[in-house]
């Protein structure tokens, strides 16, 4: 989305399929429910309901003011306020609280749910974050994909990430990466691959063609084949 102007809808292959007006003048984090859109207004504490041709059926009260992020866990929402980035709140679609979890995660202004753990970025320090929704735990870090990631959404297996956009840094990147929790060793020497750029070909992907240019990602194996 652009802020103030319009909402993009993609396919996996990142053709633009439809676009529409967004209500929020400034829109700070997008989710899916599986039924409506969910659209954070930044400049003031909103939360808007729309239907996939963009329109408002409601707007509820956020948890704080200028919240980052918005992710949809099957029952509830979930964002983060610019003056508490090291909390996440939860909250119903009616706007009430249901929970307020602090995190290691500090300086955290993106966010994304994959049905059971929340990913939230750093953006400061270039980290995507696995945490535990329950007590904030961080189960594990990786390097973002891109410079000054914000926007998350997950399909699993994949963690689809954005580059901020504006007019002083030009276009943004979509990210399609493969968290991986196995690290491997090559000739006794092990490497957490946080500085490495490949150029990835993903087997798995909608185009088999498609190439995907991702940092910082793990190496991993099947058993069968290296993958990186």
């Amino acid at each position: 989305y652009q802020p103030g102007k319009t909402i993009f809808k993609f396919d996996t292959s990142l053709r633009s399929i439809d676009s529409f007006l967004s209500p929020a003048t400034s829109p700070y984090g997008l989710t899916f429910d599986g039924k409506y859109l969910w659209l954070m207004e930044y400049a003031k504490p909103l939360v808007y309901q729309l239907d996939l041709t963009g329109k408002a059926i409601k707007s509820i009260p956020a948890p704080g003011e200028h919240c980052m992020g918005l992710a949809w866990d099957g029952k509830y929402l979930w964002t983060i306020p610019s003056d508490e980035p090291s909390r996440l709140y939860k909250f119903d679609t009616l706007g009430n609280i249901a929970g307020i979890v602090q995190t290691g995660a500090a300086g955290a202004n993106g966010i994304a749910c994959d049905g059971r753990r929340l990913w939230v970025v750093e953006t400061g320090d270039d980290m995507i974050c696995e945490i535990e929704p329950s007590d904030g735990r961080i189960i594990r870090s990786i390097t973002t994909p891109g410079d000054r990631t914000f926007g998350m959404a997950w399909q699993g297996p994949y963690l689809w990430c954005t580059d901020w956009t504006n007019e002083q840094t030009g276009g943004g990147r979509v990210f399609k990466i493969l968290p991986m929790e196995e690290k491997i060793t090559i000739d006794g020497l092990r490497d957490d691959w946080l500085n490495f750029t490949p150029l990835i070909y993903d087997p798995e992907g909608d185009n088999i063609k498609e190439t995907t240019d991702i940092k910082s990602i793990y190496g991993f194996t099947d058993y069968k084949y290296f993958y990186l």
